[in-house]
C-alpha cells in the first residue's frame, strides 16, 4: 500500500512563498504546535488529533531539528509493532513534516493475507448442528 492515500493532502496547505519551508527555525516543539493547530482549522476529528499530537510529541522531543532522516530515524524504532501501526505513524511524519515543506516519501506494503478456509467437515458439524436444534416454539 502506498502511503499516499494516508497523506494530508498538498492542495489545502498553504506554501510558503520561497518554496524554503514553513518556520524551519523555530523549535520543533513550536513547529508541532503550529502544525496540531492547523490540523485543528481543518476539522480533523478529535481522536486523530489527540493520536497525531502524542505520537508526534514523542518524535519532537528526541530530535533537535525535524528533518526526514531523523523522521526515518524514529519510525525505524517501530519495527517491532504491526503493520497498521508503522503505517498509521509514517503518515503522521508525513503529513507533520509536509506542513514544514520537507518530503517524506516512504512507502510501506501492507500484505496480502488471505482469509482462512474453513474445513469442509467443519461446514458439515454446523450444517448438522442447525438441523438437531431444536427450539421452544
Amino acid at each position: 500500500m502506498e502511503l499516499g492515500r494516508l497523506e494530508l493532502p498538498t492542495s489545502s496547505m498553504p506554501r510558503p512563498a520561497s518554496g524554503a519551508g514553513r518556520n524551519t527555525t523555530s523549535p520543533p516543539q513550536t513547529q508541532l504546535e503550529d502544525y496540531l493547530s492547523f490540523l485543528e482549522s481543518r476539522a480533523l476529528s478529535h481522536s486523530y488529533i489527540t493520536a497525531s499530537r502524542q505520537y508526534l510529541a514523542r518524535f519532537v522531543n528526541t530530535c533537535e531539528h525535524l528533518s526526514p532522516e531523523t523522521a526515518y530515524q524514529f519510525l525505524r524504532e517501530s519495527n517491532h509493532l504491526s503493520i497498521n501501526s508503522r503505517i498509521r505513524y509514517a503518515g503522521y511524519l508525513k503529513g507533520l513534516l509536509s506542513f514544514l515543506g520537507m518530503t517524506f516519501d516512504i512507502k510501506i506494503k501492507r500484505p496480502h493475507i488471505l482469509p482462512e478456509i474453513v474445513n469442509e467437515a467443519d461446514i458439515e458439524k454446523l450444517k448438522e448442528a442447525i438441523r438437531n436444534h431444536s427450539s421452544w416454539k
